[in-house]
């Protein structure tokens, strides 16, 4: 906040001065001076800038206090999202998004909302949830390659929730763990601790190590349970779903069941559930080879064999 103080009169010295939020500042007036606050561009990495201006009973002819407090409407609540720290470096590219001399890696709060890292679901400022963001904390170093992701000071071997979106390491919500952009159930290190799922002890970072952890791989299934896949995320599963991709279109009618983009006659996996069709064609069509049924109608034909001739007596 900013407070100026306006007089009337005939000369303006003109103030300047970078301020974050939560400085106040009396300027010194004189009867036949008023002072003009002007507002620099680092002031915009305040979340609002209030200015306000107090004139005396007596003033000028034809100017007002609300003139002059309308003067510097353009000022308040003001911020500049993409450049917090207003340098002229987007936040995204910024090593130093709050511009307080510490770099983002390093600094606990790296984009200077007074939220700390662990606590903020946005926490380079980048207007990209810490969920959906490649570089969680702005470090420069992508997720996958970052031994601290959420920037929280907690290496991700430790951390109970590595790429700070508010969803703990293997819970339901997660379905990238490391918050490295690949789903858990490609990703070659779930947890993003540098060690491989096959040789990693803890596979979804939860703190419990895989011999005792009822769900290994955290996709929210007891382990040996797989999900059956459903493409338009309406809860019934494929297989049993008349509309698997939800364009409101039926399967049999659609011409791109899965809504994959690869129409029916084009695509080898029709209804997208990991089979290829020409090999479900192979299992659900009956071999040409086999032998017919036998209807109840048709009598059965006889089973007996017959015995050796009987002996003839010699004479």
């Amino acid at each position: 906040m900013v407070s100026s103080r306006v007089q009337t009169g005939s000369r303006c010295p003109r103030w300047e001065r970078n301020h974050f939020l939560g400085d106040v500042v009396m300027l010194p007036s004189t009867k036949r001076r008023f002072a003009e606050v002007s507002l620099r561009s680092r002031l915009a990495r305040a979340a609002a800038v209030t200015v306000f201006v107090v004139a005396p009973a007596a003033l000028v002819a034809g100017t007002s206090s609300t003139s002059l407090a309308a003067s510097h409407a353009a000022h308040s609540s003001h911020r500049n999202k993409n450049d917090i720290d207003g340098d002229g470096i987007p936040n995204k590219i910024d090593r130093d998004v709050d511009g307080d001399g510490i770099l983002n890696g390093a600094d606990n709060d790296v984009d200077g909302d007074g939220i700390s890292n662990g606590a903020d679901s946005d926490v380079d400022g980048d207007r990209v949830a810490n969920g959906k963001d490649s570089d969680v904390d702005g470090d420069g170093l992508h997720n996958g390659s970052d031994p601290d992701v959420d920037g929280d000071g907690v290496a991700n071997g430790a951390d109970r929730d590595i790429d700070g979106d508010g969803a703990p390491n293997g819970s339901n919500g997660e379905k990238d763990i490391d918050g490295d952009g690949i789903k858990d159930g490609k990703d070659s290190d779930v947890d993003g601790d540098g060690i491989a799922n096959g040789a990693d002890r803890d596979v979804n970072g939860d703190g419990v190590a895989n011999g005792s952890d009822r769900d290994v791989d955290g996709d929210g299934l007891p382990n040996g349970v797989k999900k059956e896949k459903d493409i338009d995320g309406d809860g019934i599963p494929n297989s049993v779903d008349s509309d698997e991709d939800g364009d409101g279109v039926a399967n049999g009618v659609d011409d791109d069941t899965d809504g994959d983009g690869a129409s029916n006659s084009h695509d080898k996996d029709d209804d997208g559930n990991g089979v290829d069709d020409e090999r479900e064609h192979h299992h659900s069509t009956p071999s040409s080879t086999s032998s017919p049924t036998p209807s109840s109608s048709t009598p059965a034909p006889s089973t007996t064999v017959a015995g050796p001739a009987p002996l003839r007596t010699l004479r």
